[in-house]
């Protein structure tokens, strides 16, 4: 009896844990909320008057409009079960997700919904690729919309917001969003990310690193003839004392580089530069260093 316990035994196909063993993999290439969404204390720092804060606060909300649409299919994918599970992908084969969102682009107070379609493939090297398709409903057309491909811990996407939103039934149509994202496990939302929404003359670029880093690029009053021009910008956020910035503003044909800093509240204490730039406060004064 013995004996014909191990023959059957041995004729088994063993049941392999690896698909499930590996599902942390393959789901980390898709957006995530973590990694993709704006430094959180930017977002939470307190309006007050300095302008470069006021700037950052708009930077940080204008990208987190053009990523809610990514990060929420990232997010409600990884909420459901892949309909095939393999050692080599995930694939959902037709899901239907929520889709009222916050921006203001994407805004809209009816229950709105899409259908998505999407799958993580691991291929040679230990990178994975993934695609998210979506359509108006579950008749309608998949469109293709994301490519992500994840290399250990960095990740370049690459999502079409002009498609992206028309099945939306919005009509902005921002261009591309390209993004590239190393993650870290120093802490949640440790990270380094690049982007870049549209293209040309006119395309918005992002920096963003852990969560209280923001590079941007906006229009700034801080001349002294009063009026606005077009900056770079790279800010700084300590919750606990202010923050402070750097950055170039450009007038016309002339680069004029500039400080500033605030404290806890939002309120000026130094704002400097070149020649050109308005003068408030002393850099001594900075409570960020």
């Amino acid at each position: 009896m013995a004996v014909l316990i191990f023959l059957l035994s041995a004729c088994r196909t063993p049941v392999s844990n690896l698909p499930f063993a590996q599902e942390a993999e393959f789901l980390a290439t898709l957006p995530a909320a973590s990694t993709w969404n704006a430094p959180s204390e930017v977002v939470r720092a307190p309006v007050g008057n300095d302008p470069v804060l006021g700037a950052a606060k708009v930077g940080a909300a204008e990208w987190a409009g053009w990523v809610e649409g990514p990060v929420k299919l990232g997010e409600a994918l990884r909420d459901r079960e892949p309909d095939v599970r393999s050692d080599v992908a995930r694939r959902w084969e037709l899901a239907e997700v929520a889709a009222n969102y916050s921006a203001s682009v994407l805004l809209d107070d009816r229950p709105r919904t899409v259908w998505v379609s999407a799958e993580v493939v691991a291929v040679e090297g230990g990178t994975f690729i993934a695609t998210v398709s979506v359509a108006e409903d579950e008749q309608g057309t998949l469109v293709e919309v994301g490519v992500m491909e994840r290399d250990g811990a960095t990740i370049d996407a690459s999502w079409d917001l002009d498609a992206l939103y028309a099945v939306y039934g919005v009509e902005v149509r921002p261009g591309t969003l390209e993004v590239s994202v190393t993650q870290s496990d120093r802490f949640e939302g440790a990270r380094e990310l690049d982007a870049t929404v549209g293209s040309g003359p006119d395309d918005a670029t992002f920096r963003i690193v852990d969560l209280n880093q923001l590079t941007f690029g906006a229009d700034l009053a801080i001349t002294e003839d009063g009026e606005e021009w077009p900056a770079a910008i790279a800010v700084t956020v300590d919750p606990e004392v202010g923050g402070r910035a750097d950055g170039v503003v450009f007038q016309g044909t002339a680069e004029l580089s500039f400080d500033a800093c605030w404290d806890a509240g939002g309120a000026t204490q130094f704002l400097g530069g070149d020649d050109g730039v308005r003068t408030t406060g002393a850099a001594a004064s900075c409570s960020v260093q």
